[in-house]
């Protein structure tokens, strides 16, 4: 990895620090985007998320990309003749190592791309850099840096992927906030179904109440219907019942509101 200087490492760490205490999750804002492209020594930048079935690419946030060039509809299928989309459907490329337009195409190849005429040439793009994020099977996520000359320093390439680093940390540490924040929001609507339904007990048939019986200990409809001298079908028809009365939908929700009503109440059924 090429020596990088004290104070662009600095310009690293304030960067990341505002891409952490970013809370709109997966997209970039645009003066992170504009950071990074000016201390890789670029003139743009743009995070892209693509997606390997579909070959969808989606554009999560730019810095500008020439007067939103890549949000125009015919960006995404001129795209997809890109020397590097190419690459990483191929699985050449790897996280956090990042790769140039020029690595992979020359001038005349790229001359012959109608990506090239009708969004890199009018947008002044000569090369661009590119260094995936995250990569996986349902989508995989990079940045992109686009340069108005040709060739990219190792010195650039490094401070790339030292930020597509971080990137990925925060991405990952977003989704699991996303995925708590989630968890505690069902978990409060069951604590909110189940002290509807505990005061609801005492509204069952008595039928009712030894079938909630015998779910409590554990038996299957079959059981249950054999223990009762019931068929099955009618041990289901009487939780279906319970349900609908209670206001819950499993018997997890059912045996959760009978245990708290038994801890409450230990005398009660």
């Amino acid at each position: 990895m090429p020596e990088i200087a004290a104070k662009d490492l600095r310009r690293m760490l304030d960067l990341v620090h505002a891409v952490h205490e970013n809370t709109t999750a997966a997209v970039l804002p645009q003066p992170v985007l504009a950071g990074v492209a000016a201390l890789v020594g670029c003139d743009s930048a743009c995070y892209v998320r693509l997606d390997p079935v579909t070959g969808r690419i989606t554009i999560l946030g730019d810095e500008p990309f020439g007067a939103d060039l890549g949000r125009r509809p015919e960006f995404a299928p001129a795209a997809r003749e890109h020397p590097v989309f190419h690459a990483y459907q191929a699985g050449r490329l790897a996280r956090h190592t990042s790769i140039a337009l020029s690595d992979l195409a020359n001038r005349e190849q790229l001359a012959r791309l109608g990506l090239y005429h009708d969004f890199h040439k009018p947008a002044g793009i000569a090369d661009q850099l590119f260094s995936m994020v995250v990569t996986g099977r349902s989508h995989s996520s990079a940045l992109a840096f686009h340069r108005g000359r040709r060739g990219v320093r190792a010195r650039d390439r490094a401070l790339a992927d030292l930020f597509s680093r971080q990137l990925a940390h925060a991405e990952h540490h977003r989704e699991r906030v996303a995925r708590l924040t989630s968890a505690v929001r069902v978990l409060a609507r069951h604590e909110e179904g189940l002290a509807q339904a505990r005061p609801l007990l005492d509204h069952l048939t008595s039928r009712e109440r030894d079938v909630v019986e015998h779910l409590a200990a554990g038996l299957t409809d079959r059981e249950i219907a054999g223990s009762l001298g019931i068929s099955p079908r009618t041990a289901g028809k009487h939780l279906q019942n319970i349900y609908a009365k209670l206001g819950v939908v499993n018997r997890a929700s059912l045996i959760a509101a009978i245990d708290v009503r038994r801890t409450r109440r230990p005398r009660s059924w």
